[in-house]
């Protein structure tokens, strides 16, 4: 005690013991003694002050005992200033990863608002192009109808099929354009949001579609109960559509198809859309929803690439999500999940 204290002994003598800490743990060290009496032991962490202001952090353990017939505290002390100074190490390393960590997430933060900002302002550029060009498109297109009906006897077989592969292709431009003005709209207009039926949007789609259904000679299967989901109906019955068109496209055109939609209930509701197309690779499942992703050569199945990302995009406008479940030569199972109204 005194190589700890630097005091001699003379000065010890008749010394409170409290009196040896530092005065913000008197009462730590006083409350451990008492709990040694009353209790058998006692353990305390505890800061001895020297008599030139030096100060050395110390575990105390103690135990009651009887000594020469009076009842005692026997203790024994440890010094734990190389502890002490490893803890203070650590909680300043953890001090300045917290530190890191809060600076990483404010970067991220920021970086994914860049990023969003990026893609808002794209998605707006890609449908002010997409706009502007149908006015020359449609002048091209209409310009070749004149020459076919007005001047069609000064051309031969060969230049009437230039001119009727300029029209076509016109049209082609027209529908890519068409779903790109879709998509653009998608990621900027405001979507109330309402209470709906489902099943009464699934059969109001398949009435809007029923022509084509019937060009088809399509059998579609659709399994109550539905439930009711919160969404944007013009954006829902869009999504559906894209859903219904591409189970009726994806089939060879040999064979009938067969569709089938269900829905599975929960907090969310999953709609299903079965279909017995062609299906799609595994590895191509995670694609089909990217914009303008094409799996198949030109010619071979018509669509833009882009009604899938349109899907997509409207489900997660109204908080939803979608996915595929495919094998090639077993058809596909597309699925949106809503919320639950």
């Amino acid at each position: 005690v005194e190589l700890i204290t630097s005091r001699a002994e003379p000065a010890l003598m008749g010394l409170e013991i409290t009196n040896l800490v530092v005065e913000e743990h008197r009462g730590q060290l006083a409350a451990a003694i008492k709990e040694a009496f009353e209790h058998g032991g006692a353990s305390a962490e505890i800061t001895l002050a020297g008599a030139h202001g030096q100060a050395t952090p110390y575990l105390f353990t103690g135990s009651r005992a009887h000594l020469n017939d009076s009842l005692c505290v026997i203790g024994i002390g440890l010094d734990i200033s190389e502890r002490k100074a490893v803890e203070r190490s650590l909680q300043e390393a953890q001090r300045q990863l917290q530190d890191y960590a809060t600076s990483l997430e404010q970067r991220v933060s920021e970086r994914t608002a860049e990023l969003h900002q990026s893609l808002s302002s794209l998605e707006g550029v890609l449908y002010h192009v997409a706009h502007d060009l149908r006015a020359p498109l449609r002048a091209m297109g209409s310009f070749t109808s004149i020459l076919l009906e007005e001047y069609a006897q000064s051309f031969d077989a060969r230049g009437k099929g230039y001119a009727r592969r300029i029209t076509d292709a016109v049209q082609r431009m027209d529908e890519l354009l068409l779903d790109l003005l879709a998509y653009g709209r998608l990621a900027h207009m405001d979507l109330p949001i309402v209470r709906l039926n489902l099943e009464e949007q699934v059969r109001l789609v398949i009435d809007r579609m029923s022509e084509r259904i019937h060009r088809r000679a399509a059998h579609i299967e659709v399994v109550p109960p539905f439930g009711q989901v919160c969404a944007n109906q013009p954006v829902l019955l869009d999504v559906l559509g894209h859903l219904l068109s591409n189970a009726l496209k994806f089939v060879p055109s040999d064979t009938p198809p067969q569709i089938r939609i269900w829905a599975d209930d929960g907090p969310m509701i999953r709609v299903w859309v079965q279909d017995n197309g062609i299906g799609i690779k595994p590895e191509y499942h995670h694609r089909v929803f990217r914009i303008f992703e094409r799996l198949h050569a030109d010619g071979a199945y018509s669509g833009t690439g882009i009604g899938l990302a349109i899907v997509q995009k409207g489900v997660e406008r109204m908080h939803g999500r979608v996915g595929v479940e495919s094998e090639v030569g077993k058809g596909s199972r597309f699925w949106i999940e809503l919320p639950r109204a």
